[in-house]
């Protein structure tokens, strides 16, 4: 499966098998800052923002979100004015 996903501001064309999670193709596609963890939506490790609301991407299929802003900590700061949660 092929579908276009707006990633930290930037549109980005991602292909990913349509059973996929979120954080599978997320970390599969470069964006290591979301973190596998518990895989139950219990941890935390792998938040993220999607359209501005906060999320459990390993809750999330990819299929779903497809063409939606996702923003993962490395979205919401940089090195010279990082953000609180940074």
């Amino acid at each position: 499966m092929q579908g276009e996903f707006i990633i930290n501001g930037v549109a980005k064309n991602l292909i990913f098998d349509s059973r996929a999670v979120l954080v599978d193709v997320l970390r599969e596609n470069g964006y290591t800052e979301v973190k596998e963890g518990c895989k139950t939506g219990e941890c935390g490790a792998c938040l993220i923002l999607l359209d501005g609301e906060l999320m459990n991407s390993c809750q999330i299929l990819a299929a779903s979100v497809v063409g939606r802003e996702i923003t993962t900590v490395r979205g919401i700061g940089s090195r010279h004015e990082p953000h609180p949660i940074q």
